[in-house]
């Protein structure tokens, strides 16, 4: 079974097997390959009142998109968190 940042890599191959590099087309193409980061208590990573980190529920969380770097995203939150989030792919 694959994972979901494997997963995640398959879908921003495809994005960029089918457009061309530097491009509207490539950038809206990646730019439906969406994720956010989630707690194990179901928060996920996102922004509070006064724009600092915070966990949020899911409506309110910060939404990822293939442009993103996942690794930098991950190791940003989980450092100003203090809490361990995993990457969930948003169909």
């Amino acid at each position: 079974m694959k994972t979901p940042i494997e997963i995640l890599g398959e879908r921003i191959a495809t994005a960029c097997a089918t457009s061309k590099p530097n491009t509207q087309e490539r950038n809206k193409a990646l730019s439906l390959v969406r994720w956010r980061l989630e707690s194990s208590n179901g928060l996920c990573a996102g922004l509070d009142a006064e724009m600092g980190c915070a966990l949020v529920s899911p409506p309110n969380a910060q939404v990822f998109d293939g442009r993103d770097n996942e690794s930098l995203k991950k190791a940003f939150f989980e450092t100003a968190l203090g809490v361990e989030l995993a990457l969930v792919l948003l169909d």
